[in-house]
């Protein structure tokens, strides 16, 4: 019987060490859940077991902020559920300290463009009665949508006013360049810090399209071609984390400089073993784990966890007492792209993510400079490196294989950098 009270009480101490009643007074935490497509049972068993929220929905995160980061809407029919538990989140947080932000996905665009694709029967149910109540709820003066335009963001940047040193970038797809140069406000009016110039670009797309989404109904988003809702746009693109381009990597930190950023958090592309993922060592987080049941094999319980110098971590909240934390690769600070050229024959940013990637530093030259090979590392120096790296990072030693295919691709390129076929 005391052996029985004993296994009880410490299963007792070890809820409350991991998930504390409040959190008023520990240190702030900030987390980020991926697309939850409208199952309320996962949802609410994610933000209990993280803390943020008790059984009767009340905030219980204290200090912490909560990133949503989009596509609450379709497939599952718990949508309504959901929605409004967010919400309530989002309303309850701010008395503790906390924070919840709403990002918006294609999926809530989608819907107020009038696009029901993805939307059951069981879906027109959860939220109104049929496809015209969603369409009305959906509408710029509906319950939903009028909430969804005024609550919801575009991207989401935790930055030097959260006290990180390394700042993380949210978004439901990605930015790529060509988005992000058009918000570049490094060296306008003589400005050089970069956090005050990333936080601007933040706040001027989240401005953009909560104008852009302002009192429009259903028509008028359908004809809006602007870059924001496009195929490329940061709701609907998948480069960053599909494509096998070289570049990948080299465009991906250009977005992240704009947006004084070193790391991206993304959902959108569901990632098929239910399992986070990163790629461009760890500068780019893949969190769309399959959460909703509503997929055939979903109901992948799953959270970001960053840190202000770097640091991260994917949490699988498998019940009150056993859940899993895996740390992701920590990030630093991206090299000043200043000395970079847009030179074939200069510093690229390529071949300066090359050097990076195999651990070389960074040779000292003026930018548009050539770049002789007697200031790049050797051949030899080249395949040490990457001997070297390979026995830490081959997935048949527990590395990943997004991460050795760009120690591969880096090597190969430095490789004919060098004149070797």
């Amino acid at each position: 019987m005391h052996y029985i009270l004993s296994v009880l009480i410490v299963a007792c101490m070890r809820v409350a060490l991991i998930f504390p009643t409040t959190r008023a007074t520990a240190h702030r935490r900030i987390l980020s859940i991926g697309d939850l497509h409208g199952d309320f049972t996962q949802t609410s068993g994610i933000l209990r077991r993280l803390g943020l929220m008790d059984e009767g929905g009340a905030w219980t995160g204290g200090r912490d902020v909560l990133i949503q980061t989009g596509d609450i809407a379709d497939r599952g029919h718990q949508e309504h559920d959901v929605y409004k538990a967010l919400f309530r989140l989002q309303d309850e947080a701010p008395a503790s300290g906390g924070e919840v932000i709403l990002l918006l996905g294609n999926h809530e665009i989608m819907n107020m463009q009038g696009d029901y694709s993805y939307a059951s029967l069981s879906n027109h149910s959860s939220i109104e009665g049929s496809v015209a109540e969603r369409k009305e709820s959906f509408g710029p003066q509906g319950w939903l949508g009028e909430q969804i335009r005024r609550r919801s963001q575009m991207v989401a940047r935790i930055g030097e006013q959260y006290g990180f040193s390394q700042p993380v970038l949210y978004v439901h797809a990605g930015i790529l360049p060509a988005v992000a140069e058009v918000l570049d406000y490094r060296n306008r009016n003589g400005s050089t810090d970069s956090d005050a110039a990333g936080q601007k670009a933040a706040d001027a797309l989240n401005a953009a399209v909560r104008q852009r989404l302002s009192n429009k109904t259903d028509a008028e988003l359908r004809e809006d071609s602007s870059m924001y809702f496009a195929e490329t746009g940061p709701l609907w693109t998948r480069r960053f984390a599909r494509s096998s381009d070289a570049n990948l990597c080299v465009e991906l930190e250009q977005s992240l400089r704009i947006f004084g950023a070193t790391r991206m958090v993304v959902g959108h592309t569901p990632q098929v073993d239910g399992r986070v993922s990163h790629r461009c060592r760890g500068r780019l987080v893949l969190a769309d784990t399959i959460i909703s049941a509503a997929y055939d094999g979903g109901g992948h319980a799953s959270a970001i966890e960053v840190a202000p110098a770097g640091e991260a971590f994917a949490i699988y909240p498998r019940s009150w007492v056993n859940h899993v934390r895996e740390a992701l690769p920590t990030v630093d600070a991206l090299v000043d792209e200043i000395a970079l050229s847009s030179s074939g024959s200069g510093l690229t940013p390529l071949l300066g993510w090359q050097l990076r990637v195999l651990g070389f530093h960074l040779p000292s030259v003026s930018p548009d400079s050539k770049i002789s090979n007697s200031v790049l590392p050797g051949i030899k120096q080249v395949r040490r490196a990457f001997h070297r790296l390979s026995l830490i990072h081959h997935p048949d030693r527990g590395g990943s294989h997004a991460q050795f295919q760009e120690l591969q691709s880096a090597f190969q390129g430095l490789l004919s950098r060098l004149g070797v076929a």
